[in-house]
Parts: C-alpha cells; sequence; structure tokens
C-alpha cells in the first residue's frame, strides 16, 4: 500500500534498509593500492616488513618503547 493511499493525507517516510554487502576492495587490494602511491611494490614492501624499524618508518608508526612511556 501506497503511504497516501485511502484517504490518508500525512505524509510518511520510507527509509531504505541498508544491506550488507561484500565489500569492494579486499584487503590486498587497499595495500597494493596504498603501497603504489607510497611507489613500493608488493615484494619491496615483504623486505621492509622483515626491519621493523624501517617499516614504522615508512608507515609513520611509533615504537614500544615510546608507548610505554
Amino acid at each position: 500500500m501506497y503511504p497516501m493511499q485511502h484517504g490518508n493525507t500525512s505524509p510518511v517516510t520510507l527509509k531504505a534498509k541498508n544491506k550488507k554487502r561484500r565489500p569492494r576492495n579486499t584487503w590486498r587490494r587497499d595495500l597494493d593500492a596504498d603501497a603504489k602511491q607510497m611507489g613500493q611494490s608488493w615484494g619491496q614492501l615483504e623486505r621492509l616488513v622483515q626491519n621493523r624499524d624501517t617499516w614504522r618508518k615508512l608507515v609513520g608508526g611509533t615504537t614500544c618503547e615510546d608507548e610505554m612511556r
């Protein structure tokens, strides 16, 4: 039944449900896009991950010692 049928003159707003859908990008695609923005390849990122200090500098994170203080 439509909101304005059968003598109902008050406007009724109908809200659409937000249906859950799969994400447009996977984690890997997001990571690849971020790496491309930084000018890095997947292989280069794998090598950088091996050294924590270098990785933290790249992603702009803090060290555990800084968080403890």
